[in-house]
């Protein structure tokens, strides 16, 4: 879906963007995001990953190292999952009028923005959480806007927000009791990577 105009970049730090970072940084080629309405076992032929534990890998960066890192040969696409992320990705990729689309993050967020500015405009949509606002998801929206706008950052101010989010409300969820510590260091490694995956014409992730 190329074009010069408008990019749109989706956000779910907690866990969507996060775990297809982590899938693409394990060798994956593709990532088939699967709406939450969807049902998950039509895409047998595919390694698959959601929030709970009946598929092959769970989302959660943690989980898709472990995983994967110990296969002598990871698959070129996988199916993920996920009640935030996926969801807005699907439905604004469903949405004729966006033409580019865009997975940010923490972990990407330089990145993202060095590749926004090749684009006239842009917008930012933030997944949050199950119609909440997700403060990590903001966070990571204003470092792209102020890498985008050339502004001052204090990175270390944020690395001190980061490193202490308040993910007491993730733990008590029966969704999220499997996320752990190691999970939230992956989502909040700041610029930690230099990928952005795009979603395809035919609405898949990539990174090609």
């Amino acid at each position: 879906m190329p074009s010069n105009d408008e990019v749109h970049v989706v956000i779910d730090v907690m866990m969507f963007s996060s775990s297809v970072l982590s899938l693409f940084d394990s060798g994956v080629s593709s990532v088939i995001p699967v709406h939450p309405s969807e049902d998950l076992s039509q895409y047998e032929d595919y390694m698959t990953g959601s929030e709970t534990g009946d598929a092959d890998f769970r989302n959660s960066p943690q989980n898709i190292y472990s995983v994967f890192g110990v296969m002598d040969s990871v698959p070129n696409t996988v199916a993920l999952t996920s009640s935030n992320g996926a969801k807005v990705v699907v439905e604004l990729f469903q949405d004729e009028s966006v033409e580019s689309l865009v997975i940010g993050s923490l972990s990407n967020a330089k990145a993202v923005a060095n590749h926004i500015q090749t684009y006239e405009s842009y917008s930012i949509h933030t997944a949050g959480s199950n119609g909440d606002v997700a403060i990590e998801d903001e966070i990571a929206k204003e470092l792209i806007e102020r890498e985008v706008k050339d502004k001052t950052i204090e990175y270390e101010s944020v690395l001190n927000v980061t490193s202490n989010l308040p993910i007491e409300r993730v733990f008590d969820s029966d969704s999220y009791e499997w996320m752990t510590e190691e999970d939230r260091h992956h989502a909040t490694n700041i610029n930690s990577m230099s990928i952005v995956p795009t979603v395809t014409e035919d609405g898949w992730i990539s990174i090609n």
